[in-house]
């Protein structure tokens, strides 16, 4: 469904050596700094997520193509879920005033428009500011604020 715009090209050696290379899988050089190239750097914030420290890019992103928006290697919340198991479900997720657990999917996401609710709907994947990666805020009372005008 989505295909690197490089492999589409037939760009192949834009990012691998034709036959041998000091770094795995042929490539020219090291992620991330191979995607960099190409690709924004995103660990630019203080608070970097371990995925990305830990093991680049393609912990996440498929570098070839993928059924995923965003080169994902599985849908976001999956996606989280499979080195965050205990927040499948939206289990971490604090209770509304009513007692009602809050929907982080099949709703679409105020802060970003055309976008569903999902795990970076709070939370940066990447790099930020602010402990458990939330966006612009410090705490859960100011990340609703993004959402919801109380």
């Amino acid at each position: 469904k989505v295909v690197h715009p490089a492999l589409q090209d037939g760009a192949c050696l834009d990012c691998h050596e034709a036959h041998a290379a000091e770094n795995p899988k042929n490539l020219r050089m090291p992620i991330p700094a191979i995607c960099e190239e190409c690709h924004e750097k995103k660990d630019g914030g203080p608070v970097v997520h371990p995925a990305l420290t830990r093991y680049g890019c393609t912990a996440c992103h498929d570098p070839h193509a993928t059924a995923n928006k965003a080169m994902l290697i599985a849908p976001i919340n999956e996606l989280c879920a499979t080195c965050h198991p205990a927040q499948k479900d939206g289990a971490h997720i604090f209770t509304s005033f009513s007692g009602v657990p809050h929907a982080v999917e099949k709703k679409k996401d105020p802060a970003r428009p055309g976008a569903d609710l999902s795990c970076i709907s709070c939370h940066n994947p990447h790099s930020g500011k602010f402990p458990r990666l939330f966006h612009e805020v410090e705490n859960k009372s100011e990340m609703c604020r993004r959402c919801h005008k109380i």
